[in-house]
């Protein structure tokens, strides 16, 4: 797989591939979130099983995220469960297909967050298969549509990925307003 438009791995499976169905099911775990705090945030956890199972959290995690913006992008930071390397897998540029529509990455962003360690590659095909990415997009299109994406895989999950990690994204983050998943 090359960079370019991604198409949805688990739509039909882990959540609707029909539009309307996948709304309503959204809209009504948000519904159900009846006051989130406000202010500065800077990071969620957001869980990224099957929508039925994780949906509640989830709309918890993002309608708190929506309180709190607007956020030029949003970086999407994942395990992969399906392809094994090292370091961290960048999809560089392109769309994440969804059912609500597409979710654009943020190319120049991309290009800052790989230019700032070698531990940060292209690897669009380690985005294939994989959902946990995935999963974040239903909540993104429907409360913060118009806010592109970084999508970030990490593979072995060691200290130093971990620590470089954190320490690009904060570095790039200083002078935005990023919202960290």
């Amino acid at each position: 797989m090359v960079a370019g438009n991604r198409p949805p791995a688990v739509a039909g499976t882990w959540y609707p591939a029909i539009p309307g169905a996948l709304t309503r099911e959204v809209d009504g775990y948000l519904a159900a979130v009846a006051d989130v705090p406000r202010g500065r945030l800077d990071a969620i956890v957001a869980p990224h099983a099957g929508l039925m199972f994780s949906g509640p959290v989830g709309a918890y995690s993002y309608k708190t995220a929506a309180s709190c913006g607007p956020f030029d992008a949003a970086m999407l930071v994942g395990p992969s469960h399906y392809v094994a390397f090292d370091g961290v897998a960048l999809y560089p540029t392109g769309t994440f297909e969804t059912p609500l529509g597409p979710a654009r990455v943020d190319a120049s962003l991309a290009d800052e967050v790989r230019a700032a360690s070698p531990l940060i590659v292209d690897r669009p095909q380690a985005h294939g298969r994989e959902h946990s990415l995935e999963m974040q997009l239903p909540f993104i299109r429907r409360l913060l549509p118009d806010v592109p994406i970084v999508p970030l895989l990490m593979g072995f999950q060691t200290r130093e990925t971990i620590e470089t990690l954190a320490e690009v994204l904060g570095r790039v983050a200083a002078d935005r307003r990023e919202l960290l998943v």
